[in-house]
């Protein structure tokens, strides 16, 4: 009875440790991809033509003190202002 536990706490160990080992190889496999396209990104040159249409919502409901802070750091976005 107790080899039948123990192999199944082995089974249960061993699976446990495929699946961590799987993850964290997909894990890897999307920081490679994303550090490729990274560095073309930053090798291009930005045209604001490829520039994505953006909104910027500001969530405010009885946040007087607040709200200066706010409105000054979104004015501060350096982006195309007709996007």
């Amino acid at each position: 009875m107790l080899d039948v536990v123990v192999n199944m706490v082995v089974v249960l160990y061993v699976l446990a440790i495929l699946f961590v080992l799987f993850h964290s190889l997909f894990d890897a496999h999307l920081i490679y991809h994303y550090l490729r396209s990274h560095r073309k990104l930053n090798k291009a040159v930005y045209h604001d033509k490829i520039l994505p249409f953006v909104t910027v919502q500001l969530p405010v409901y009885n946040e007087m003190n607040v709200v200066e802070r706010l409105l000054d750091a979104v004015a501060a976005i350096d982006y195309p202002a007709d996007k």
